[in-house]
């Protein structure tokens, strides 16, 4: 898994212009790759716009080692970004690039002692949806399905055993303190409405089902969290108390 921050400048930059890089970066991938990803329910990757007036960064998150070579590796080379419609290139200032194995972040969550409290801050507008429609309220059941989902599009090999885990996490995951406001995200000229701001989750059970809890948020921060998060929704960040 890679995470390739880019810092960037130009004109009309915000997070609702996350959708036109996407489809920039899907018009420099393989194009056999990128009929491929079109295809797939769950995407390999996801992305955001984060920042505030003409300091912009682009974060770039790849979640298997194909999508590592083929979107990763490929962001890296790129000096610019010419986004369609627009005859201003973007340039790159600096680039910033970090790569975590599956097994590095089992080894940092799930191998430790986690702690039983984390907060997670929802960086761009975030949502999901139920019978067809659009949800501005957070719940843990769809927090973690989300996850799960994502996680196992992934096919890294590891598993949690083959109970039901997601009632378990229902059973035992608490949300004790929040900090929201509703946000709609524009996407071709719709605003798609959802949360932005920071959850506090508290776990409850045993050490190492706080472990896996953990492991679990801490995938987000790669592959996002509830629907869109490749093309610019969902971003989180986690933080933890021991």
């Amino acid at each position: 898994m890679q995470k390739i921050i880019l810092k960037i400048q130009g004109n009309d930059i915000n997070i609702h212009k996350a959708s036109r890089f996407h489809g920039w970066l899907m018009e420099q991938v393989d194009g056999d790759y990128a009929l491929r990803l079109h295809t797939e329910p769950l995407r390999p990757f996801s992305q955001y716009l984060y920042g505030n007036g003409e300091k912009w960064e682009w974060h770039i998150h790849t979640l298997t080692s194909e999508a590592d070579e083929k979107i990763g590796n490929l962001i890296l080379q790129k000096k610019e970004i010419l986004l369609e419609s627009s005859n201003t290139p973007i340039r790159i200032l600096e680039k910033k690039w970090e790569e975590e194995s599956i097994d590095d972040l089992l080894k940092k969550t799930y191998f430790t002692d986690s702690p039983d409290i984390c907060t997670v801050e929802f960086l761009t507008p975030t949502s999901f949806k139920r019978q067809g429609k659009y949800l501005i309220f957070p719940e843990v059941k769809l927090i973690f399905q989300s996850l799960l989902q994502k996680f196992a599009a992934c096919d890294y090999e590891v598993s949690f055993g083959d109970g039901d885990i997601l009632t378990e996490i229902q059973n035992k995951v608490e949300i004790i303190d929040y900090r929201l406001r509703t946000k709609k995200f524009y996407l071709e000229g719709t605003g798609i409405k959802g949360f932005q701001g920071n959850i506090r989750f508290k776990i409850y059970g045993s050490q190492a089902f706080i472990n896996m809890v953990n492991f679990l948020l801490h995938f987000g921060g790669y592959a996002g969290i509830g629907i869109k998060t490749a093309l610019g929704m969902g971003a989180a960040q986690i933080s933890e108390r021991r």
